[in-house]
């Protein structure tokens, strides 16, 4: 495209007696980029009742001659000015494509653009209305002109090419939430601009880049017309099409997307100097959606306060037990007393009754409310929606929620859009209702490509949640309530004194250079896609295969050519056979003498052939007439090196009596397989007589006595790769035009794999490539080796082997679990029936497969390892525990076990050594040295400790299991259980003093957090928090089912059932 980009033009309109305005009238001319401009103002609307219509017009090209490839593209804003507040007008951008016209050709309404709903009348001349002043108002032009080429596209983009102006975001599948997010933050015009002048000049694809990919979308929702598609977008997340079917969060994504974003614009300024590493505020992103939250501890018989300042994008607020926003903004700084067993331990002063809550230091501009609809029901062990009632305002006083040392100075917030979920818990449907403008109080609801005109009642007060009182059709019942599953789940405000800034559009002139270019640029282009595709008709997609495409694809690949990878000619459909010879021949060099064409066909066994050829008579006939559906593919024969075209120096017809053969041979040394050439032979001759062509085409005719075996390449499906009898005629054995005969050396070397030229096939049929990670680093591949499906598990260590220099009988290989992107919890079993392509499944009744194996390197050979049991043992001493993998014959007893840890351990009695059975963290028995392996069960928690000195010198002692718990809602074990002696008179205080001695990299401050309880599991479980003077024994603290719990407060809790199986949101963009 080119352009010349001139000064923006501005252009002021002073209209006095609005009132008694003709039906039409028309401004003075003005010029702008070498054309003569108009105003067209219609003050009671173009053909609409109530509005007043604008448009600009072109009027005449300065110039007498201009070139006819070239148009003018204006991008333009119509403006009615604010008289009372100028900074503050009423405005409409556009972008448009004006015809091509001379000068002084006239005014014509096909070369006019603008609104025709520009504005309501009654809110230009009311009594109280900024845009007129004693009868007068004011109209601005603001016009930037480029000429570009006359393919660029017809579409208007603006106002007039729809009947809003806003355009909706195509649903992928389940993308839903996304296009909700998308909508708010593109209207907020701040950040638009803000994503706009992200550096990406030197970024082409999309889809691989986050920035780049968002402005083509924010740009193409701004300028475009109709719905936008997400597909590149999602794409440079790193999503695949499977993503776009599965709904995620969208508060979720809320937080993921914005981080992305805020990190990319740290990285720009950093490259550019202008961010040290300590300033975190710098960025566009944080300042719009971050505010500050200050979280304290208030000790309340001492002088003791801890604070800890958090930053945050989004307030999640409680909906159940609350009323509305306020309520819920109360509950989240109300105070929670520490007293009694919850009191807060202050440094340096113990522990202390204390008062703990929450302050905002100051909230952002814009500030994102998450209304927590779903919550965890533990009774049903899954996530429910909360469609209780829940208000919310249209205009937010926070005044109340912050710090008396807060530096906000405004405090109020105007509800700028409402994030709708649809549905329940398993599963809805995400729109938003959006108020854009700060001038326009029009709310709009934006659902998906869908974009509609509401009232505020249907954008706030119907989207509260509750009942609604439905009326019976029977008599029996006159009405009943009706729960409403259309709710608001996410809230934006906007601060009043922030408003205009953030929702002010960046203008098409205020949009970097290089993206409006390469956008409109790739208009142009899609555009010129378009006539090719509306022209296909005229036009034949020609593809010619020579012997040279057929020897670049037949290496190591059934039959002759992949069309797909042929590039096509567009050719139109008149074009004689004649005249493609003549343009072959200036194109390749090749004489039209030399050319004869074969047509491909497909036979009955699905190969893919030259079958015909054209003869002399049919030359005149036109590629339209020969091609199926606008398609043609023909092979190209240079018959120029043959003996009866070099006598008589003219084309010869192809006989019935012959045949055209292709020509490949096998190399089972190297194991490869390629293309010699392709011959006419005669039907007559012997199979065995082919050998001279094998020698011509291999240039080596000195050694036409090697034996050779000759194979015919006849199907694939089923595979059929027949030896040809040499004593046999071509005719004979059926060979035709098209045939393909392949060539290979007689060979004595036994250690070929693949010997021969049938068994290659074979590998070429079942081969696939595979990824071969080390089990230890399982993200990066090692080597990738193309191997066939069929082979057993020991030739698939072999391959492995010889390419990583490893002896293949010590390679194990574990297989790859899809869903989870990681190896298997558990390694192959070395089966002889096992073929790769078993273990390539995914699942056993599953048909996915995956092209990832892990393999990790033994110290003794497969074979005799799994002759040998493998145990792993968690050993721990104190607080610090390691793992171990032990191999034991099978017939090893649990000494050996000990045996082998002492020496690891460095512990000279194995009688010290403990054995245990552990199972979720807890200690379920307590192995005799004398128990045998083949008794054990290796799917459990091998655990092993030294037994202490104090306990052996400890009489009358009572050994008791201590355990790690949370109860956040229901009971949860987690770490390394263990075993601690006392005797008949230790206390709870005496206990965290072994405590201390035991867990010694755990500091003495967050030990005395931890609380003691007595844990039975014998009926139920039950827990008894233990005070510090009580005596343990009297709780009869048995080994296994009565045991001492170490309760930790801030342990995440579980993951409910219904989410446990749904991966995070994640984009690597």
């Amino acid at each position: 495209m080119e352009s010349t980009n001139e000064d923006v033009t501005r252009f002021e309109w002073n209209i006095e007696s609005f009132s008694r305005l003709p039906r039409k009238v028309l401004s003075p001319e003005f010029e702008s980029g070498g054309y003569q401009w108009q105003i067209i103002l219609f003050p009671e609307g173009n053909g609409v009742d109530g509005y007043i219509s604008v448009y600009l017009s072109l009027v005449s090209s300065l110039e007498d001659q201009m070139d006819d490839s070239l148009q003018c593209m204006a991008n333009f804003a119509l403006i009615l000015s604010n008289l009372q507040k100028p900074e503050m007008p009423f405005r409409k951008e556009m972008r448009h494509k004006f015809p091509w016209l001379r000068k002084n050709d006239g005014i014509d309404a096909d070369r006019s653009w603008g609104v025709t709903r520009f504005i309501r009348r009654s809110e230009v001349v009311g009594s109280s209305s900024p845009y007129i002043s004693n009868d007068r108002i004011k109209i601005v032009v603001q016009l930037l002109t480029e000429r570009v080429s006359a393919f660029a596209s017809e579409d208007a983009v603006g106002p007039e090419g729809s009947n809003l102006e806003y355009v909706g975001l195509r649903n992928q599948g389940a993308t839903c939430y996304l296009n909700s997010l998308l909508q708010s933050l593109f209207h907020l015009g701040e950040f638009r601009e803000a994503v706009y002048t992200l550096p990406t000049e030197e970024d082409s694809d999309p889809t691989k880049n986050l920035a780049f990919a968002l402005q083509r979308v924010f740009y193409q929702m701004q300028f475009g017309h109709g719905s936008v598609g997400t597909r590149e977008l999602t794409k440079s997340f790193g999503w695949d099409s499977l993503d776009s079917f599965i709904q995620h969060d969208v508060q979720e994504l809320s937080r993921v997307l914005i981080d992305n974003i805020e990190q990319k614009m740290k990285n720009s300024l950093r490259a550019k100097g202008k961010l040290e590493q300590s300033d975190l505020e710098a960025t566009p992103v944080h300042r719009l959606f971050t505010g500050k939250l200050e979280n304290f501890v208030r000790c309340i018989d001492i002088d003791f306060t801890s604070t800890r300042l958090e930053s945050f994008y989004d307030v999640s607020l409680n909906v159940k037990g609350c009323r509305n926003i306020y309520d819920s903004l109360d509950k989240y700084i109300e105070m929670e007393t520490l007293d009694g067993e919850n009191r807060y331990f202050a440094e340096g002063h113990g522990l202390q009754d204390a008062q703990k809550g929450s302050i905002f230091v100051n909230f952002p501009p814009v500030l994102n409310i998450q209304l927590k609809r779903f919550e965890y029901d533990p009774r049903r062990d899954d996530m429910v929606k909360i469609n209780d009632s829940y208000e919310f305002p249209e205009v937010l006083e926070l005044e109340k929620y912050l710090s008396p040392n807060s530096m906000d100075e405004c405090t109020t917030f105007h509800l700028h859009g409402v994030l709708v979920h649809s549905g329940t818990v398993h599963g809805g449907h995400y729109y938003a209702f959006i108020r854009p403008s700060v001038t326009d109080e029009s709310w709009y609801k934006f659902d998906d490509e869908s974009v509609s005109v509401v009232s505020p009642k249907e954008a706030i007060q119907a989207n509260f949640g509750g009942d609604d009182e439905v009326f019976s059709p029977w008599r029996t019942v006159r009405s009943f309530l009706h729960t409403r599953s259309s709710n608001a789940y996410m809230l934006v405000y906007i601060r009043d004194s922030d408003r205009d800034r953030v929702l002010t559009v960046p203008k098409i002139f205020q949009i970097p250079p290089h993206l409006s270019a390469r956008f409109a640029r790739e208009k142009i282009e899609e555009t010129e896609r378009r006539r090719i595709r509306t022209e296909a008709h005229l036009f034949v997609n020609l593809k010619i295969a020579t012997e040279k495409d057929l020897r670049e694809y037949t290496s190591n690949h059934f039959g002759l050519l992949d069309f797909e990878k042929l590039e096509p000619h567009k050719m139109k459909k008149k074009t004689s056979l004649k005249e493609l010879k003549g343009w072959i021949e200036k194109e390749t060099g090749i004489s039209a003498r030399h050319q004869r064409f074969w047509m491909w066909e497909r036979r009955k066994n699905k190969t893919y052939r030259p079958d015909t050829s054209i003869r002399s008579r049919d030359l005149d006939r036109e590629l339209g007439e020969i091609s199926v559906q606008g398609e043609l593919n023909l092979f190209l024969e240079d018959v120029s090196h043959y003996e009866k075209f070099q006598c008589n120096g003219f084309l010869p017809e192809h006989l019935e009596s012959e045949a055209l053969l292709f020509f490949k041979e096998y190399d089972p040394v190297k194991q490869s397989l390629g293309f010699l050439g392709a011959r006419v032979v005669s039907k007559d001759a012997l199979v065995g007589s082919l050998s001279t062509i094998y020698a011509t085409l291999k240039m080596n005719s000195e050694n036409v006595d090697v034996d050779i075996d000759i194979f015919e390449e006849m199907s694939t499906s089923p595979l059929n790769i027949p030896k040809m009898s040499p004593i046999q005629t071509i005719k004979g054995s059926e060979l035709r035009d098209g045939d393909i005969i392949v060539f290979q050396r007689v060979t004595s070397d036994d250690t070929c794999h693949l010997s021969t030229a049938p068994k290659y096939y074979e590998f070429l049929l079942n081969r696939t490539s595979v990824q071969f990670r080390a089990l230890e680093k399982p993200k990066e591949t090692v080597v990738s080796l193309e191997v066939s499906k069929e082979m057993s598990y020991d030739t698939v260590t072999s391959v492995l082997g010889k390419a990583i220099s490893v002896d293949p009988a010590k390679i194990r290989l574990t297989t790859h679990h899809g869903y989870f992107d990681q190896p298997k919890s558990t390694p192959v079993r070395r089966n002889d029936n096992m073929t790769l392509s078993d273990m390539l499944t995914s699942f056993p009744t599953s048909s996915q497969t995956c092209d990832i194996l892990y393999f990790e390197v033994l110290d003794v050979p497969l074979v005799e390892l799994e002759n040998k049991k493998e145990i792993r043992v968690t050993f721990r001493r104190n607080s610090a525990y390691r793992h171990h993998k032990i191999l034991l014959p099978t017939e090893s007893t649990i000494f050996d076990i000990a045996t082998q840890i002492a020496q690891l351990e460095n512990v000279k009695d194995v009688t010290r050594i403990r054995v245990l059975e552990v199972f979720s963290s807890r200690i379920f028995k307590v192995f005799e040295h004398s128990e045998k392996l083949g008794s054990m069960d290796l799917n459990i928690d091998i655990h092993a400790e030294e037994i202490s000195q104090d306990e052996i010198q400890l009489e009358n002692k009572i050994l008791i299991q201590v355990v790690h718990f949370t109860q956040t809602p229901t009971l949860h074990y987690f770490g390394i259980p263990f075993f601690v002696p006392i005797d008949k008179e230790t206390t709870v205080e005496e206990f965290r003093g072994k405590l201390d001695e035991i867990l010694t990299n755990v500091p003495p401050a967050e030990l005395d957090k931890w609380k003691i309880s007595a844990i039975s599991m014998t009926a139920g479980p039950k827990v008894k928090s233990l005070k510090e003077g009580d005596v343990l024994s009297k709780y009869e603290l048995s080994t296994f089912q009565e045991f001492l719990g170490l309760e930790h407060a801030d342990m995440p809790t579980l993951t409910p059932r219904s989410r446990r199986m749904e991966k995070a949101i994640s984009i690597k963009g």
